[in-house]
């Protein structure tokens, strides 16, 4: 009974919704979009519109609940981090994860991040009295959680 949110392109949203459906996932036909307050970015070419949102894919294993009743918005609207405060490249903010960890997590759950890159999910997990497991295979993101976590704990 668990939940699974991925931050993807509109192209690879449609090679994982039907990978992740053979092996047994139900995944939400449409995506959830966060939308990125000032975001600074352009198109890759010059009649490109700027990318000012980044993709959600979402999809369950047996039979999860959100915590909630009542309507859960498919547009999660959130500052991103800061350039000079990103410590890893595709940093996600620590309250648009809050808001997604809230929404189908109650307290002592247990949130893997199996690309854990700036250890936000752990940050954030911690913050709300859930238990986590992060994941990072390179050493200089690895030292970067281990400092962020430390730091939240004190």
């Amino acid at each position: 009974d668990s939940f699974l949110f991925m931050f993807c392109g509109v192209d690879d949203f449609y090679e994982y919704r039907i990978y992740l459906e053979n092996i047994g996932f139900q995944v939400q036909k449409y995506q959830m979009i966060w939308s990125k307050v000032d975001a600074i970015s352009q198109g890759t070419r010059k009649w490109e519109y700027h990318r000012n949102y980044e993709f959600i894919l979402l999809a369950i294993k047996g039979s999860p609940v959100l915590t909630h009743l009542g309507k859960h918005e498919g547009i999660l609207v959130c500052n991103q981090v800061p350039p000079i405060k990103l410590i890893h490249p595709n940093e996600k903010p620590r309250e648009l994860i809050k808001t997604i960890i809230e929404s189908c997590t109650y307290d002592q759950a247990v949130i893997l991040d199996p690309f854990a890159g700036s250890g936000v999910v752990g940050d954030a997990a911690r913050s709300l009295g859930r238990n986590y497991i992060l994941i990072e295979r390179e050493r200089k993101y690895y030292d970067k959680i281990i400092r962020r976590l430390q730091y939240v704990e004190n």
